[in-house]
């Protein structure tokens, strides 16, 4: 027969009804979002910012802009080579190029 809590006599208490189970709850929620806070977030004195510096080098965001220039650059060159009159395969065969030069930046 069930009782008010909706189990059986037999069955175990459910994981809330016992103190300890609602610590555990609490702290296999509350830890991984406090680690992920101080190591990733840019607030205040935590560690964020410095470790996006250690891990980003000065001259990243320099190289990206760099390679996104050279995709431009590519679809320029194909639209001055006719690109608008080739036929569909060619012209998506001729875009694998840029497009690789736009997805690399990210």
């Amino acid at each position: 027969m069930a009782s008010a809590t909706g189990t059986s006599k037999g069955d175990p208490p459910p994981l809330m009804a016992m103190p300890l189970g609602v610590v555990l709850i609490f702290l296999s929620v509350a830890v991984p979002n406090a680690v992920l806070l101080y190591f990733f977030s840019a607030v205040d004195d935590m560690q964020g910012l410095r470790l996006y510096n250690m891990v980003s080098p000065n001259q990243m965001s320099l190289a990206g802009d760099g390679v996104l220039f050279i995709a431009f650059l590519t679809c320029s060159l194909l639209y001055v080579f006719g690109w608008v009159e080739w036929g569909r395969t060619c012209q998506g065969i001729a875009l694998v190029l840029p497009w690789m030069f736009i997805v690399a930046p990210s």
